[in-house]
């Protein structure tokens, strides 16, 4: 079941407005230690948890065409 939350509520701008989540250069962060799994996780697994858990929904098949574009 789905929240009805989108992307740009919280990346305002598509992603490109100063704090307010932005996702303009966010591959060179990553991999990034996650405190809440208690490892380093990558920028496909960082998306995919934004999907499940700030969405509640399905996260993207890490080879998806969508989960390309959006580390791209």
């Amino acid at each position: 079941m789905r929240n009805k939350l989108f992307c740009n509520e919280c990346h305002f701008q598509s992603g490109t407005a100063a704090y307010a989540a932005p996702m303009i250069d966010m591959a060179r962060l990553f991999p990034m230690f996650n405190k809440r799994a208690g490892h380093a996780i990558s920028l496909q697994n960082r998306i995919r948890e934004c999907f499940s858990r700030s969405e509640a929904g399905k996260p993207l098949p890490l080879d998806s065409p969508q989960m390309n574009a959006l580390v791209a």
